[in-house]
This record gives structure tokens, sequence and C-alpha cells, in this order.
């Protein structure tokens, strides 16, 4: 870039100061003259590197630039004075999120965030145009698009999933229970259980129960341990699933195991063994 020596002709109006301020030159930064004093205010455009400069009257000060890729310090972290609050995303963060514990998301119009949940407390998705919710329990399905595993009827079947096996024994005259499992979901059931009474005993019964009410077949029990074995259907999570026992007052009645099958596992819970 040349500027022609004398440049400043007899009878320009203006002074030298007032009339650099409105040139313009270009060509390479490496042709730009030296900054000095007769060219202070000068503008001067590098066409290799598309940075417009001005002189201060001592160097050639970046004033603009077209286009951000062309400049020579375009990555952001190469910006001084720029705190780690400062940068857009860390600003939004901190502005949000103002207790250890909290999670960002998008609400219906602008980042939000959602207070931390209490302990042992899951994070649930509702679906696109609703906002995640924290619950107290998490249910799992089978595989995707499955219902969820305490939804899907127990069949009756020969898997053992729940048994209670201590031995246990009344003389009561009426119906007594002494054992009992808590069902983990709905369906059919296999239920066995073991018993017999005392050579003396008459009667000595046992029935199935279902939360205190008799569901299963009476069963006359014998002088040797038998095995007693009835699908019964109806039953619902939580239900408890009992066995109830009577003898005649003074002799006595026995039971030792008392098991659940169904076709695939599943949980229950022994409440009395």
């Amino acid at each position: 870039m040349a500027f022609e020596t004398g440049f400043w002709i007899t009878g320009l109006q203006g002074t030298p100061a007032v009339m650099n301020r409105c040139l313009l030159g270009w060509g390479l930064k490496a042709e730009f003259p030296a900054a000095v004093a007769t060219n202070k205010g000068m503008q001067a455009y590098a066409t290799d590197e598309h940075i417009l400069y001005y002189s201060d009257g001592s160097s050639w000060v970046k004033l603009a630039t077209l286009d951000l890729a062309d400049m020579t310090d375009n990555a952001h972290s190469s910006l001084s004075g720029i705190g780690a609050t400062d940068h857009h995303t860390a600003a939004i963060l901190e502005a949000l999120l103002t207790a250890q514990g909290q999670i960002i998301y998008r609400g219906a119009a602008i980042p939000t965030a959602l207070a931390p949940g209490n302990t042992g407390e899951f994070l649930k998705t509702q679906g696109a145009g609703a906002n995640p919710i924290w619950v107290s329990t998490l249910t799992i399905p089978l595989e995707a698009n499955s219902q969820p595993i305490r939804d899907i009827a127990a069949e009756a079947g020969d898997v053992l999933i729940e048994s209670a096996n201590t031995a246990r024994e009344t003389t009561n005259a009426a119906y007594v229970k002494l054992k009992e499992i808590r069902i983990g979901r709905p369906g059919t059931y296999r239920i066995k259980f073991d018993a017999e009474r005392h050579a003396s005993a008459s009667p000595g019964n046992a029935r199935i129960y279902r939360n205190g009410g008799a569901v299963g077949t009476e069963r006359a029990l014998t002088t040797s341990m038998t095995t007693y074995s009835e699908d019964i259907a109806g039953w619902s999570i939580n239900d408890l699933c009992q066995l109830y026992m009577q003898a005649d007052g003074t002799n006595l009645v026995y039971c030792q195991g008392f098991q659940i099958y169904v076709r695939e596992a599943d949980v229950c819970t022994v409440l009395t063994n």
C-alpha cells in the first residue's frame, strides 16, 4: 500500500488530522507505513487479514473485522479479562443453579432449575411438553414398550418364588393363622403346604386364606405329613396369602412347608415363617 509523499496539497481545506479521519487505505498489512503523527486517525484495511486498523500516531490499532473466522484471535479462550462466570453458558448456569443438587432443564419457554429431590427419590421424565419430576418409586419394564413387572399378572406354574418352611402347630378348635406371605403382583398362584394331624385329633383341618378370608379348599388332615397343592386366582398386589389350621382344642395339628409357585419368577415377602 503506497502513501504518496506530500499528500496534503496546497489549497485542500482542513487540517491533516481532520483529513486523515476521512481517508481509507488498503493493502497487505506488511505494506502499511509506520504509524506516525502525520497519519494519525487514518484508517487502513489489511486485505490479507480482513481487519480494519487505524493509526493512533504511534501504532496501527485493530478497529474491526468483516469476518469472525478471519480474526487472528478468534478462539473463545483467547479473550482476555473474561472470568469463569462471564462466559455465556457459565453465566446462565450460575444464575439458575443456586443450590447444590439442582438440575437444569428446558421449561416451557426458558431454561429452568429443578429443586433437589428428597433422599432416595428418582428423576422421572413425563415426556415431551412436560417438566421432569422427582418420584419416590421406580418401575422398571421388562423390555421396551412392555408393561411394568408389577402390572403383569402371575400365572400358576412350577417355579418356586417364596417359601415359609418353619414347623408350626396348634390345638385351637377354631381356625387360626400359622403362615403368611405377602403377594408381589396380581394373578394366579400355585400354593402348596405340608400338614398332618395327631392321631387323636378330630377334626384336623387346614385351608388357604386371603387377607383373613377363606379362599382355598378345606383339607381334612391325615395322620401322616401330606403335601397339598391348589391353584388360586384373584390375587392382588400386597394381598396376604395365609395358611389357617384347626384342631379339636386338645390335640395338635402340624404344618411345615408353605410355598408359592408361578410360571415365571417374581418377588414375594415372608411375613410369618
